[in-house]
């Protein structure tokens, strides 16, 4: 997934849910990755906001 904030930088991640391999959605309101099966939610850069996943996001390199 790629994500471009309001300065410009791009932030890139493989998208699939390190808690059980679901994809992630951008949510544009919350500025955040959210996993639609069990709730996990990531920050732009793929870091855990919230469970079950205790794992980042792995990042894609530019």
């Amino acid at each position: 997934g790629a994500y471009k904030d309001e300065n410009g930088v791009l932030h890139l991640v493989d998208t699939t849910c390190r808690h059980m391999g679901c994809e992630v959605q951008w949510n544009n309101a919350e500025r955040s990755w959210d996993c639609p099966c069990h709730g996990s939610r990531y920050d732009i850069d793929g870091n855990v906001i919230e469970g079950p996943a205790l794992k980042a996001l792995k990042k894609i390199n530019k």
